[in-house]
């Protein structure tokens, strides 16, 4: 049963107290580290670094019509002018090349991908699909 939170830290709270059975959120890595929560696999195509030992949903089987990795992105509401847009995706993706920012979103077991827009667009139209397909098949929805 999905159950919403307002965000990645309270769920997180709700796994570690017991009152949820899991989370999918690199925002359990640190817990994970300390000890507090157990990493049972990896959203993508690959192992993360910060944890060599767990597997992906692929390598358990489990991926069948998943996307390749879980993301994250900034939005904008509907209607923002497009020169708008493209100041706020450059300065975005400058960001992500900082040495900081990329080491913080590495022990977060994320890897930082610049896209433009229109790339993000399609990303999210096809990993959408991928989702519905395999919650389909799971008969989840």
């Amino acid at each position: 049963m999905h159950v919403p939170f307002p965000g990645s830290a309270p769920a997180a709270t709700s796994v570690i107290a017991g009152d949820c059975h899991l989370i999918i959120d690199p925002v359990a890595a640190p817990h994970v580290e300390a000890g507090r929560l157990r990493a049972l696999a990896v959203v993508g195509a690959t192992r993360w670094d910060p944890f060599p030992d767990v597997p992906t949903l692929g390598e358990l089987g489990l991926a069948q019509d998943w996307p390749g990795s879980g993301w994250f992105a900034m939005f904008a509401p509907a209607g923002t002018p497009a020169p708008v847009v493209a100041r706020l995706n450059a300065a975005f993706n400058e960001s992500l090349a900082e040495p900081e920012v990329e080491a913080a979103l590495k022990r977060l077991g994320l890897r930082p991908e610049a896209l433009a827009p229109e790339e993000l667009a399609r990303k999210l139209a096809a990993d959408h699909a991928a989702v519905g397909r395999a919650l389909r098949r799971l008969r989840i929805a």
